[in-house]
């Protein structure tokens, strides 16, 4: 059989799911729920085409868990910039917009450029990320509660001589 791309058109409670040959004809849809049960499901539909590599738009805040999934199970998934999903989605023949369209377009793209990036799964890299930017929100919230603070404290009495705290 051909190589096959599964276009995967994401959002925040379902994937849709569309199987691409070759030359983008499409061989089949799914629409599978977001849980890792439901990730299952895809990759259970997904190995009567062996050799089949994903391809995701790429909006991780919305496919990372659907990401790592595949990825454990084996498969090659590739991300796909919005901005070609949407120039393969402009040249179908398709009108309208639906996600099994969505779908399609981000195969077609996948199959149209071949030396799109490679999903791998986040190391320690990321948790510390995540913790970094968790504390900058800390530091953000602070400030603004003490700016907050120091102008309430102004309207009460603009004599109050109010010292600046000591930077480390």
């Amino acid at each position: 059989m051909s190589h096959v791309v599964i276009g995967v058109d994401a959002h925040k409670r379902t994937h849709t799911l569309v199987a691409a040959d070759s030359v983008g004809r499409r061989l089949a849809e799914k629409t599978i729920g977001t849980t890792s049960e439901d990730h299952l499901k895809a990759v259970e539909w997904a190995v009567q085409w062996p050799g089949a590599r994903f391809a995701l738009e790429d909006c991780r805040h919305v496919t990372r868990r659907l990401e790592r999934d595949l990825l454990a199970a084996g498969f090659e998934v590739v991300r796909v910039p919005t901005h070609l999903m949407a120039a393969a989605r402009r040249g179908s023949r398709e009108k309208g917009k639906s996600d099994p369209i969505d779908a399609l377009a981000v195969a077609h793209a996948a199959l149209r450029e071949p030396d799109l990036p490679t999903a791998r799964l986040d190391g320690p890299a990321r948790e510390v990320n995540l913790l970094s930017d968790y504390r900058h929100t800390l530091v953000v919230q602070r400030t603004e509660l003490i700016n907050r603070l120091r102008w309430h404290l102004h309207e009460l009495d603009p004599s109050l001589e109010l010292c600046r705290s000591r930077r480390r």
